[in-house]
């Protein structure tokens, strides 16, 4: 998979505006027609049941087996979810809902994925995604499935849903879907689609690419693409990561919508940190990176606070076991790798992890407010000696 995002449908240049680059979209109407799908455990918080449906779940539980988000198992004739997104609610006119099913209620999810629907105020659904279930993981990565064997290494997903948001009209739905059902997201992560209610048009507004846990700049379709092979020949093992979108806003006119996402849709945000964007529709439809939180080197490490993608530009870790670099002992503390005595015999400690001395041979002080390894207290730290104790010039507690 190319790390740079592929052009969307109907991309037509870039636009300078208002102190940034723009990633100009296509006008709605060449995005074609629509084309979603069951979420893997723990993704994404969908639309929640109503306490009537999970009334009649206990009791189906209590008959035949289990009901699940993705139906019932051990059921030959089982009931299925059709649940409004509990977070979004109608819009400010009570025009439109939106839900997730992973029933057939129109008739057109014969093979019971989670789709994305919607509704006005007087009805009827209508199915937006219409998408097929896919395989996630494995050597089939993305390639049509109904039955989980049919994905060697990886499972039959069939997409997940949520948030959904629309302008105060109806016109336009903006929500988050995880299936693929343009074709343009063949990794399976987040990504964020319009709706236009009246002309029944599907777009995906972002394509962004999967990136090694252990190495962001590194492009993926597979765990086995994030393998590293260190110069001492060891493995560095991460997994392929893809994007998650959240924090969806939509103005009341629905010329505008704002989210968040450690993808990369846009360029600028390589580091695949949390980062904020802005959509635009209509004339100057287009879409805008606003700022990224950054992925920053840790405080445990030698470049602490430096940009970092990977591992390896943070430099030595102190406390991961291994005397690396500018370290002078490793772990903390007095023990296997403590510091030899000073050169006056008194006994040195390990600076701890994420301390100012982090991983260099520190001569404890008594007297200098800070209670080191060896001592039980020290000037104003009296805390451990309790409340009828002080502690002694010699950092020891001794009673009151």
């Amino acid at each position: 998979m190319m790390r740079a995002m592929k052009v969307l449908p109907g991309l037509i240049g870039v636009l300078a505006a208002a102190g940034g680059a723009w990633l100009l979209l296509g006008d709605a109407r060449a995005g074609g027609g629509p084309g979603g799908g069951q979420p893997p455990p723990a993704r994404h918080a969908t639309a929640q049941p109503q306490a009537a449906h999970k009334a009649k779940r206990v009791r189906a539980v209590a008959r035949s087996g289990y009901c699940g988000y993705g139906g019932c198992s051990n059921l030959p004739c089982a009931p299925h979810d059709l649940n409004p997104f509990a977070t979004d609610g109608l819009s400010r006119k009570g025009d439109v809902l939106c839900y997730a099913s992973d029933g057939n209620p129109v008739g057109d999810n014969a093979d019971f994925g989670t789709d994305i629907f919607y509704s006005t105020k007087d009805g009827p659904l209508v199915n937006v995604t219409k998408d097929g279930k896919h395989c996630s993981g494995g050597s089939k990565q993305g390639q049509s499935c109904q039955f989980d064997d049919q994905c060697p290494g990886g499972f039959c997903f069939s997409g997940s849903g949520g948030p959904c948001a629309g302008s105060d009209s109806g016109r336009t739905l903006f929500f988050v879907y995880s299936g693929n059902p343009k074709g343009d997201n063949p990794d399976l992560g987040d990504e964020l689609f319009s709706y236009d209610t009246k002309k029944q048009v599907l777009t995906q507004l972002t394509k962004q690419a999967s990136w090694c846990s252990n190495d962001v700049s590194r492009a993926c379709t597979t765990d086995a693409d994030c393998i590293i092979t260190n110069p001492d020949n060891s493995k560095d093992v991460g997994g392929c990561d893809s994007a998650r979108i959240g924090g969806l806003q939509v103005s009341s006119s629905g010329r505008t919508a704002q989210f968040t996402s450690d993808g990369d849709p846009v360029g600028g945000n390589g580091g695949h940190a949390n980062a904020a964007f802005l959509v635009v529709t209509g004339k100057h439809a287009g879409m805008k990176l606003l700022g990224t939180a950054g992925r920053l080197c840790g405080p445990t490490t030698q470049n602490v606070g430096a940009a970092c993608t990977k591992t390896s530009d943070c430099g030595t870790i102190c406390g991961d076991g291994k005397k690396e670099g500018a370290e002078e002992c490793e772990s903390g503390g007095y023990g296997a790798s403590a510091c030899t005595a000073g050169s006056d015999g008194n006994p040195r400690y390990c600076g701890t992890p994420g301390s100012s001395t982090q991983c260099k041979c520190v001569t404890p002080v008594c007297g200098n407010g800070l209670r080191e390894p060896g001592e039980q207290c020290d000037g104003a730290d009296s805390s451990p000696c309790g409340p009828a104790g002080t502690c002694t010039p010699q950092c020891t507690c001794a009673a009151s």
